[in-house]
C-alpha cells in the first residue's frame, strides 16, 4: 500500500469475492462512455489485489464478466475483451513476481483464440505461485452452468449430494466467502 497507512489484520479472511458491477452505471453520472467506468473499475482492482496481498488473503474472486454480459452492445464487449487483453499484458509480470497465481473461472471457449491464449498462458506461468490465489470469472453463468452440466451429464441419484459435498469441501478449504463487494469504485479506499 504505496499510499496508505497499512492496516494490520490479525485474522485476514481467507477469501475474498468481489463482483465488477455498477462500473458502467458509474461513468453514466460522471457523463463519461460505459466503457470508461470498466477502465476506472479495472484500475481499482491494482490496489485490491495489491493489499489482498499485503493483508494475507489466500483467494481473492472476481466476478467480471457474466454470460448475461454477451447480451451488452458489441462495442462494451468488445472494449471488454480488450480490457481484460490489456491487462493480462500489462499486469501478468508484475502479478507473478507478486506470487498471485491466475485462475480462470467460465467457459474460456466462448473468447477469441488469442485471448483465449493470453488467459492460458498466464495461468501456466503463475502455476506456482501461492501467495494469492487470483480465480477470474470470466464469461461464467450460474444458469450456463446448470444448461451445460445437464446437456453433459445424465442424472443419476447421488449426484445432487456429489455437487453439494464438493462445493462444501471447495468452500472449507477456502474459509468461506468473506463478503460480495458489488462497487470496486468504493473501495479506493480498501
Amino acid at each position: 500500500m504505496n499510499h496508505r497507512t497499512a492496516v494490520k489484520l490479525t485474522n485476514p479472511p481467507n477469501h475474498v469475492a468481489i463482483i465488477m458491477d455498477g462500473n458502467g452505471r458509474w461513468a453514466h453520472r460522471r457523463g463519461l462512455p460505459r466503457i470508461a467506468g470498466h477502465h476506472a473499475g479495472t484500475e481499482n482492482l491494482r490496489q485490491i489485489i495489491s493489499s489482498s496481498v499485503e493483508f494475507g488473503i489466500k483467494y481473492l474472486t472476481i466476478y467480471a464478466f457474466s454470460t448475461e454480459n454477451w447480451g451488452r452492445p458489441q462495442d462494451e464487449v468488445d472494449g471488454l475483451m480488450s480490457i481484460l487483453a490489456d491487462v493480462i499484458d500489462r499486469e501478468l509480470n508484475e502479478l507473478n513476481k507478486e506470487g498471485v497465481r491466475l485462475y480462470h473461472i467460465g467457459r474460456i471457449e466462448r473468447l477469441q483464440g488469442n485471448l483465449q491464449k493470453k488467459v492460458l498462458d498466464a495461468m501456466e506461468l503463475t502455476r506456482n505461485n501461492s501467495r494469492l490465489f487470483l480465480q477470474l470469472a470470466w464469461n461464467y453463468g450460474g444458469r450456463d452452468e446448470i444448461s451445460v452440466h445437464r446437456r453433459h451429464t445424465r442424472p443419476r441419484s447421488g449426484d445432487s449430494y456429489f455437487w453439494r459435498n464438493a462445493h462444501q469441501q471447495f468452500f472449507d478449504l477456502a474459509g468461506g466467502i468473506f463478503g460480495m463487494v458489488r462497487h470496486p469504485h468504493t473501495l479506493a479506499g480498501f
